[in-house]
């Protein structure tokens, strides 16, 4: 983020310079972390074996003129 704010105000400075001068002054560098989803038991698809076994609902949406969202069942 400082080399990004330095580089808009104008600054010609290198990244890896950037990253250097941040670690000899033993500056915290915020580090995004990701959120560990725990994996659920897989289970496999089960495949229909025959017509009709296994139904959706398919969904149209739409805004109207007054900013509404509208929900339409697809025929």
């Amino acid at each position: 983020m400082i080399h990004l704010r330095l580089r808009h105000e104008g600054w010609q400075v290198n990244l890896k310079r950037v990253r250097r001068l941040y670690r000899l002054e033993k500056l915290l560098v915020r580090s995004r972390r990701r959120k560990k989803v725990p994996m659920a038991d897989r289970q496999l698809l089960v495949r229909p074996m025959s017509r009709n076994e296994m139904w959706s609902a398919d969904f149209v949406f739409d805004r109207l003129a007054a900013c509404r969202q509208q929900r339409t069942p697809r025929a």
